[in-house]
């Protein structure tokens, strides 16, 4: 990879990464050699399935914390009324 291509793969790189940050987990880094700015995009991407990974497990965590601590509904039965 020439030293123009390594410097335009970089500038993605930090793109990237600024809108990793504001919470664009779903991108994907382009990947198109071996060298130093290939093992970047790799780790970048890494990271961000390990983010999206964590973010769906913590969802699930929460859903089932909610539902474990949910008050029961109420039904007709349950309703207190006044019969005088």
């Amino acid at each position: 990879m020439d030293l123009r291509t390594k410097l335009v793969f970089s500038l993605v790189i930090v793109s990237l990464v600024s809108m990793l940050a504001a919470r664009h987990v779903q991108l994907r880094a382009p990947v198109r050699s071996e060298d130093e700015i290939g093992r970047l995009g790799e780790a970048f991407n890494r990271m961000t399935d390990r983010l999206l990974e964590s973010n769906r497990a913590l969802r699930v965590e929460i859903d089932e914390h909610r539902a474990s601590t949910a008050p029961p509904p109420i039904s007709d039965a349950d309703s207190v009324t006044d019969a005088d």
